[in-house]
């Protein structure tokens, strides 16, 4: 604790070489999301600093005369090369380059911003050896402003701190580096050329490398927050240039960001979905590579890119087609974070879904009406409170035998008790800050799928679990949920909490058909198949304490802000549950109702 706090305050006010390694585990430090939001305002104040140290080493090296070599040589080449004369005719052919270069520019100013994946040019001449008397002509990997390798690490480190805190801080950094980036930015791919082509960097090694790559690659994805920035990005056609991006390579990891920042920002994401079928296709292919194929970090971006774009239904559609969903849930136990971003990506999967459904339910139930729908390159998200009355609409109007490909598909998957073992495991991750988040993700999926009377069924099944000395045990589906919504193990966690109670209600307050077949609705539908359903749910939860944990949440008292709302959850339920005549019968006997307690 307070180590970013002493890294920030290093950064600002202590001398070299302390405040150029601060600096440099700073831009590392917030890379993380997580660290970035909650040092917003510190950022705000040390990017601009950062900016006038850049301005002060750029100044210090023009006066050394360094300037005009962006790609600096290491002092033990230095000498070896200054040995070497330039002869008479190299310097001719670079003047050359460098003119065909500037005509270049000034006929096509629109094509200098994204040279992804385009053949890098040869900037320098002969490169001599040791009878040839020629040196190697240095040549600009990426033009100003992108900050180049230096001797000097201050240099270096200052440029990649701006680069990681440009989400920070929107405004100024934003101003100044996406006005120049646009102007001079030169991404190139990290294909190699062969033979005299291939450049070097001051290391020997080729300029074009997969850290160079990445490096470069991460420096853009930092440009895309900002709004204007991927505009021109994406009208520029950096995407397609993006795809070419070769895999697997260590520029892939750089690409999943990108896309992930893209999705981030809707407007960009609109005009992405708003390109070719093709290159749409493209984008949700390379980023379903990503989760199967990549790095750790790039399988996270990809997994946060779908969690925000699964609300552009271009996106859904292909994202299916693909077979994105068997894909995506094959992510769930690789790690305790990667298990957290997959359940938010697919709760938002099967949120986008439940729209779609029920627009569908809605058109056939009114006679073919036609139900307005969102342009497919528009997102389409829905609030807690939209998705709670859609999941309720479809309870309570849609026919018994509702057959929805997506639930189909998570059922064939066997991700039901996949979702009930994830949350009985994730209530031992004591020491992981993202458990909550997780449960309550993982609750949010069963509550939407629970809609189907199939899938309802399944929580009455048993699921092997760990119980605390880590062996296995087989317990009921619908025992996990109701030991949760009791509140025990996350206490006063009213999110956790409602999010279970959701999935009950789902599972005991479905239509009774027998009464609304008698009251002449759905009396085309044989009513005795739903109603076995229901039955059993009402056994089940009746069998698993249900009725107690449902009576406790009747005083729940905290937390203040939600508890209206968790009594109203659980009052529901036990409606729902008293329907059935049996369990009618042992409520009116509690005190709770035969004395009058409830009115209290």
């Amino acid at each position: 604790e307070g180590l970013v706090e002493k890294l920030f305050s290093w950064a600002r006010e202590a001398e070299s070489p302390l405040c150029v390694y601060a600096t440099g585990l700073l831009a590392r430090a917030m890379a993380n999301q997580e660290i970035a939001a909650n040092y917003r305002e510190e950022n705000a104040l040390l990017v601009p600093l950062m900016i006038q140290r850049l301005r002060e080493f750029r100044s210090q090296e023009v006066g050394s005369g360094r300037h005009d070599d962006p790609l600096q040589i290491p002092p033990h080449q230095e000498a070896s090369s200054s040995s070497c004369p330039v002869t008479q005719e190299q310097q001719q052919q670079q003047e050359e380059d460098e003119g065909e270069e500037e005509e270049e520019e000034e006929e096509t100013p629109s094509k200098r911003l994204f040279l992804l994946g385009s053949a890098q040019k040869t900037a320098g001449g002969v490169s001599g050896g040791a009878g040839g008397g020629g040196g190697a002509v240095p040549v600009r990997l990426l033009p100003d402003p992108v900050f180049q390798a230096s001797p000097e690490p201050g240099l270096r480190e200052a440029g990649g701190r701006t680069a990681a805190g440009g989400g920070g801080v929107k405004r100024k950094a934003g101003r100044e580096g996406g006005r120049k980036a646009k102007q001079k930015l030169n991404f190139r791919s990290s294909s190699s050329p062969s033979g005299a082509e291939q450049r070097r960097d001051p290391g020997g090694q080729p300029a074009n490398s997969g850290s160079w790559a990445e490096q470069s690659s991460m420096y853009l994805a930092s440009l895309l927050l900002h709004k204007k920035f991927a505009a021109e990005f994406v009208a520029h056609g950096g995407v397609q240039k993006l795809l070419e991006i070769p895999r697997p390579s260590m520029a892939a990891t750089g690409v999943s960001l990108c896309l992930y920042y893209l999705a981030y920002n809707q407007d960009a994401m609109e005009r992405v979905c708003a390109l070719d079928d093709g290159v749409l296709a493209a984008v949700v292919r390379y980023a379903l590579w990503l989760l199967e194929s990549s790095h750790a970090s790039g399988c996270c971006h990809a997994t946060m890119f779908f969690s925000i774009s699964f609300s552009f239904r271009s996106v859904l559609l292909l994202f299916d087609r693909q077979d994105g969903l068997r894909r995506l849930v094959n992510l769930v136990f690789s790690s305790r974070q990667t298990a957290k971003h997959t359940c938010m990506a697919l709760r938002r999967y099967f949120e986008a879904h439940l729209a779609v459904k029920t627009e569908q339910v809605k058109q056939r139930s009114e006679g073919g009406a036609v139900v307005p729908k969102q342009p497919h390159y528009k997102a389409c998200t829905s609030s807690r409170e939209q998705v709670v009355e859609m999941m309720e609409y479809l309870v309570e109007c849609a026919p018994p035998h509702l057959h929805w490909d997506a639930v189909e598909t998570f059922l064939k998957l066997s991700c039901i008790p996949l979702m009930l073992q994830l949350i009985s495991a994730a209530c031992d991750w004591r020491t992981y800050y993202g458990r909550s988040d997780t449960v309550r993700f993982a609750l949010d999926i069963l509550a939407i799928v629970t809609v189907l009377p199939k899938v309802q069924l399944v929580l009455a099944d048993t699921v092997e679990v760990l119980d605390e000395t880590h062996s296995p045990v087989s317990t009921m589906g619908m025992s996990i949920i109701l030991g949760v919504a009791e509140g025990e193990v996350f206490v006063n966690d009213a999110e956790i909490q409602k999010s279970a109670l959701q999935v009950i209600t789902n599972c005991v307050c479905a239509p009774d058909q027998s009464l609304t077949a008698a009251a002449g609705f759905w009396p085309q539908q044989p009513p005795i198949p739903s109603n076995r359903v229901l039955t059993r749910m009402w056994q089940v939860v009746q069998n698993n304490n249900g009725i107690k944990v449902l009576l406790a949440l009747l005083s729940v008292k905290m937390p203040i802000t939600d508890a209206d709302l968790i009594r109203s959850m659980a009052c529901k339920a036990l409606v729902g549950l008293s329907r059935c005549s049996a369990i009618r019968q042992i409520i009116s006997k509690l005190p709770l109702f035969s004395s009058g307690h409830i009115q209290q």
